[in-house]
């Protein structure tokens, strides 16, 4: 999952989705109009209603509620940030699906897709809701929760099928001492993006699995499965921007190598990747528009050059839809996944670990095993907290216990095993220099 700002300088780009009207989006033309998600009744909103366009604008230019009320008291400028653009697209098998599929198949996607948004956001609020205060913002403060709008598009910039939601998520956030407006503390909202694309990713496949009885593959170490039986090569036809940008990459790392002497590291490597990305991306094209009926016999008509789509469809959809049980990892297994890859970590990344391996029947089911799991995991005597317990005078945070002058996202830990191993390679070190 991406993230991304929004102010007054892009929201038109946001807001368009709406401008063309409901009417339009319904008779199979344009994208999704969007939907207010999350805490929006702190908003005087409804979730899952229309944001109109109205809404649109007095939120991402303005800071602004549906009734024109001022959320928090910055005068707001060309340069304020009024959203932040959490993106979660669907694997390109599932946008394939989707693009191939039925009126039926169609439908199923779209609400598994849904769902599996609003659970993400659903699970991640209460992890990303805090505000700063104080001088300089030292004090972190808990807030009621995070909502937005939520954008809904078929297409790629390149015009294959990617299904994928664009949430923005409000820049002002309701604190619960006071109930006073002010500005979200953005830096938990980054740390925990990639555990809630990968929370995202296997409410996806459970509600697959469950209303088209649809297998996936092994899963990726970014979350992501591609359905089982979607050919690569029309993978690969659909992947038109992914197979540019990549080329791309390739180029640079080539041109790295012959300057510095050395292979990119993967740090180097992702930054150059997201600047290629921003660089390289254009305008949508002029038909972006064209009716969904168009669109689709445009992309059945490309997949047909190279697979018989019907044959494949209907392998893909032999399997009887069935709600699949539930099945969680163990505490030892997901915190030597942990340690693995960091030497001391933050809740996000245990999160990742356990959302990868966790499967069951649907997303409510899910996010709350991935619950249990993380706090059986914290609590265990495998689990060593590396931050400064709290001091005679301290004010705490309700949420979790910890003094307000430490950002909920500065909170590290680490593993006993971890420890161990550390004691055991500076033991050998210093007799082998001895």
């Amino acid at each position: 999952m991406s993230v991304g700002k929004v102010g007054p300088g892009n929201a038109g780009y946001y807001q368009s989705a709406v401008v063309a009207g409901v009417e339009d989006y319904y008779a199979g033309e344009g994208e999704a109009p969007g939907r207010w998600i999350g805490r929006a009744d702190l908003a005087g909103a409804v979730a899952g209603s229309l944001a109109t366009a109205v809404d649109a604008g007095l939120l991402l230019e303005a800071k602004c509620a549906p009734d024109g009320r001022r959320l928090g008291r910055t005068t707001v400028t060309d340069r304020s940030v009024t959203a932040f653009d959490l993106t979660f697209s669907a694997p390109k098998s599932v946008s394939v699906l989707y693009a191939l599929g039925d009126h039926d198949v169609v439908a199923a996607v779209e609400d598994a897709h849904t769902a599996a948004v609003e659970q993400a956001i659903t699970s991640v609020s209460p992890r990303i809701a805090y505000t700063r205060t104080g001088h300089a913002g030292a004090a972190g403060l808990d807030a009621k929760g995070v909502f937005g709008i939520r954008y809904r598009h078929r297409t790629s910039r390149a015009l294959d099928p990617q299904l994928h939601d664009h949430v923005l998520i409000s820049n002002a956030v309701r604190t619960v001492s006071d109930g006073q407006w002010r500005t979200l503390d953005a830096r938990g909202l980054y740390r925990q993006a990639k555990a809630a694309g990968i929370e995202y990713q296997t409410h996806l496949r459970a509600g697959l699995h469950t209303s088209l009885g649809v297998e996936f593959g092994d899963v990726e170490a970014n979350g992501q499965a591609d359905i089982v039986g979607i050919d690569d090569t029309v993978l690969v036809e659909f992947s038109t921007r992914g197979v540019d940008i990549e080329s791309e990459v390739d180029q640079w790392v080539s041109g790295f190598v012959a300057r510095e002497g050395r292979d990119p590291t993967p740090a180097e490597v992702g930054k150059a990747h997201k600047t290629i990305t921003l660089a390289t991306r254009g305008a949508k094209p002029a038909d972006a528009g064209l009716p969904t009926s168009t669109l689709r016999d445009r992309w059945r008509a490309r997949a047909e050059e190279l697979v018989d789509v019907d044959q494949m469809l209907a392998s893909i959809l032999s399997s009887t839809p069935q709600q699949a049980e539930v099945v969680r990892p163990s505490i030892d297994e997901v915190l030597e996944a942990v340690e693995i890859k960091h030497a001391e970590w933050a809740e996000p990344q245990l999160i990742e670990q356990i959302a990868m391996r966790v499967t069951g029947p649907d997303p409510a089911t899910i996010a709350a095993t991935i619950e249990e799991v993380s706090a059986e995991a914290m609590a265990s005597v495998g689990v060593v907290d590396l931050t400064p317990a709290a001091e005679a005078g301290d004010v705490l945070r309700a949420s979790d216990g910890r003094p307000v002058q430490l950002p909920p996202s500065a909170v590290r830990y680490t593993t006993s095993r971890h420890l161990l191993r550390e004691v055991e390679i500076v033991d050998w070190a210093q007799e082998t220099n001895s």
